[in-house]
């Protein structure tokens, strides 16, 4: 996994959202000549952990000018309101939904981009990923810095993936992904039939349950 961003104006070109990942797999290891996914894998997910300073963005002129006419570069709140600490440069949960189903192999590219304020530890709820031989639900990233995890998902639900700096995750760093069931959901025309005992031992069970309900009463 690399990285790719500009260096004309790094910092600038950045901010404005010029960057992103290249994935090269492995001769031999894909899953055919045109398909150059990972042939190991069933399912791949992206995922960047960054503190977008939008303050830098060549669009922020134009952004106040659409967005927010009255306000003042220079004022410090409004500073820190362009520092968004996000996902895939998305904030507050809007990564789109990250989906899976249960017991598929999942892989993960995750890497931090930034300053010396980007140290993120991404961390998964109700799952584990090997991450170099270990077996963690949390990843430590600096910026510049890649990782490559694997997953087989267990638990079914919808659970939380955040960075675990807690000044991170309160300012929006935080996303969700869903695990799904593996098994077959019956439909509505799909009848149930009643399991009745053979050679007429129904009456003996009915009697059996009498006498314990007559047990308890006395």
């Amino acid at each position: 996994m690399w990285a790719y961003h500009s260096h004309v104006d790094n910092p600038t070109e950045f901010a404005a959202g010029l960057v992103g990942g290249i994935i090269v797999t492995g001769k031999g290891m894909t899953k055919s000549a045109t398909d150059v996914r990972p042939k190991d894998v069933d399912r791949e997910f992206f995922l960047m952990f960054a503190i977008m300073d939008e303050n830098l963005s060549p669009f922020i002129g134009a952004n106040i000018a659409a967005n927010a006419p009255g306000a003042n570069p220079e004022d410090p709140d409004f500073f820190e309101s362009n520092l968004k600490h996000g996902i895939n440069g998305l904030i507050f949960n809007n990564v789109p939904k990250l989906e899976m189903v249960q017991g598929e192999r999942v892989r993960w590219y995750i890497f931090g981009m930034g300053d010396q304020n980007d140290v993120h530890t991404p961390h998964f709820h109700a799952q584990t990923v090997i991450d170099h031989g270990r077996r963690v639900d949390s990843i430590l990233l600096i910026p510049a810095q890649w990782r490559v995890v694997d997953m087989i998902p267990d638990n079914v639900g919808t659970w939380a993936l955040h960075c675990h700096i807690n000044g991170h995750h309160r300012d929006g760093m935080f996303a969700e992904y869903t695990v799904k069931s593996n098994q077959p959901v019956a439909t509505s025309s799909q009848q149930i039939t009643p399991t009745v005992p053979p050679n007429g031992s129904a009456s003996v069970v009915a009697s059996l349950l009498l006498m314990a309900l007559i047990v308890l009463l006395f």
